[in-house]
């Protein structure tokens, strides 16, 4: 059995990083992203019915060319809501609330050698009323 300081420190250290994935994404930062998302992680959702599934390096690199564009920082309501964690991996669901639709993520994690990185993430968008 883990000791509670460690599960608890654990569960700070998943946090961070989810965090970096918020801060990242909102601010437009690829470098950021690209430090917390493992190199093989793809980026899940569902469209008509069908998993769609993307390669976080296109995704970083769109983000980089829209800053490279001009492209500003992103706004939105930042929830973690919760994180289940069993030693070395760990799932986090995280809300971001945008003026006109709010994703849900579940976000996949695992502890490597250079901590925390998101492995995966699953998605939801839903259009706010």
């Amino acid at each position: 059995m883990t000791p509670l300081f460690t599960v608890e420190s654990e569960r700070g250290a998943v946090s961070a990083a989810v965090k970096d994935y918020v801060d990242g994404y909102l601010g437009q930062d690829a470098a950021l992203l690209r430090r917390t998302f493992h190199a093989g992680a793809a980026l899940l959702t569902t469209e008509d019915g069908q998993v769609d599934a993307a390669a976080t390096a296109a995704w970083f690199d769109r983000i980089e060319d829209k800053r490279k564009n001009g492209g500003g920082t992103l706004t939105a309501r930042y929830e973690l809501l919760g994180i289940d964690l069993t030693d070395t991996a760990a799932v986090a669901k995280v809300r971001l609330a945008f003026a006109t639709h709010t994703f849900t993520d579940y976000l996949s994690l695992l502890k490597t050698a250079d901590g925390w990185r998101i492995v995966n993430k699953i998605y939801t968008a839903t259009k706010d009323a």
